[in-house]
């Protein structure tokens, strides 16, 4: 069969490029310090422009949430989960990868802990947020395959169920990273352990806690 090209209208890939945009200024001011204004300014377009792509300002942060985890986040997966013989081992490379960000790409999780206060300050309905969510769970096949083949391999106990492993565990490290991304510094204490080795440190329970 022929390979299927897509192809995007200049529309779309402007639209595209002002959700890009918005990211950079989103994570430097804030999504509620964040104006269209200055989404306008760092895309090079006019207000009016942003204003026709995209109605509100909750329209721009959530097409710019998609991306982030189209763009940002899910290339990280797959590469994590083909090359380890053992499902534990898979499970604790795709748990690694809250680590990747945290060192390489720390903006992204600055701006999804933005996107959560702004979801919650504006009172946004879920059925807003079902595209979003459908991009959240992106890696949970991932994850429940990599447990099912721990518990066929021995590797991983089988008393537990992968489902609520999947759920708390990624919940609790990217709460921790995005806590610790943005308020890390607050008291004295908070320096006695480098971020990276504390969200390391709940890997490794987490990881315990799978361990026949």
């Amino acid at each position: 069969m022929p390979e299927t090209t897509l192809h995007h209208s200049p529309r779309q890939t402007r639209k595209a490029l002002v959700a890009q945009a918005a990211f950079d200024v989103f994570c430097r001011s804030g999504i509620e310090g964040t104006t269209m204004v200055m989404v306008a300014e760092a895309a090079g377009v006019g207000v009016a422009s942003v204003y026709r792509y995209y109605e509100t300002k909750f329209d721009l942060a959530l097409a710019t949430a998609l991306w982030v985890w189209e763009s940002r986040i899910h290339p990280l997966l797959p590469q994590t989960v083909t090359e380890y013989p053992t499902g534990f081992e898979r499970i604790q490379a795709l748990l690694s990868v809250i680590l990747t960000l945290m060192e390489g790409d720390a903006d992204v999780l600055r701006f999804l802990e933005y996107f959560d206060n702004f979801v919650v300050s504006q009172h946004i309905p879920a059925d807003k947020l079902s595209d979003y969510n459908r991009s959240l769970e992106k890696a949970k096949p991932l994850v429940i395959e990599a447990f099912t083949k721990g518990q066929q391999d021995g590797s991983i106990r089988s008393d537990r169920d992968g489902v609520e492993f999947y759920y708390v565990t990624a919940r609790t490290l990217m709460s921790l990273a995005q806590k610790l991304i943005l308020r890390g510094h607050v008291v004295e204490s908070d320096d006695m352990i480098g971020v990276q080795n504390q969200v390391q440190f709940v890997i490794d329970m987490a990881m315990h806690y799978l361990k026949p």
